[in-house]
């Protein structure tokens, strides 16, 4: 019961970090003519503190620590999709993507709806979007269970 909240958790703040992601990153929040402008710190770009912001969320959330079992045999494999893929690290990357391609499709039909010829380019948004917050997405992710791996065989000596 435990365990299913806490994924049900992860899932939902995933999907928020997504949505929120394509809403201010993306600027999808705004109005289409006001989208080019993506503002900037005199050090960093704020578009660069958000990719840090992705792979953190993501790191944090498939970080897993196990404690030793003493002695009890491992949990047998999932058979759901949502547990092969939690069990690989792609759970969280997935769902902020499904955040993000949700909350970018309804952007796109209000504008659609408002103006016809504003999204022009709609493939190329879609895979743009998944390339840019995929990437440290993953990364974080990935990195994740390599460092709870390690720390766990690390604890296990």
């Amino acid at each position: 019961m435990i365990r299913s909240t806490m994924t049900s958790m992860r899932f939902v703040f995933a999907f928020t970090v997504g949505a929120l992601f394509d809403l201010f990153v993306m600027r999808d929040a705004f109005s289409y003519s006001d989208r080019d402008w993506l503002g900037s710190h005199i050090v960093i770009s704020p578009f660069w503190l958000t990719l840090v912001f992705l792979f953190l969320c993501s790191f944090v959330l498939d970080f897993k620590m196990q404690h030793s079992r003493g002695g009890t045999p491992p949990p047998p494999h999932p058979v759901t999709l949502c547990g092969a893929l939690d069990l690989h690290g792609l759970l969280i990357p997935f769902v902020i993507l499904l955040g993000l391609t949700i909350t970018h499709t309804i952007v796109l039909i209000r504008d659609t709806i408002i103006d016809p010829t504003t999204h022009n380019l709609m493939p190329f948004e879609y895979i743009l979007s998944w390339f840019i917050a995929g990437i440290p997405t993953f990364i974080g992710s990935i990195l994740a269970r390599v460092v709870s791996k390690v720390l766990n065989r690390i604890g296990a000596q």
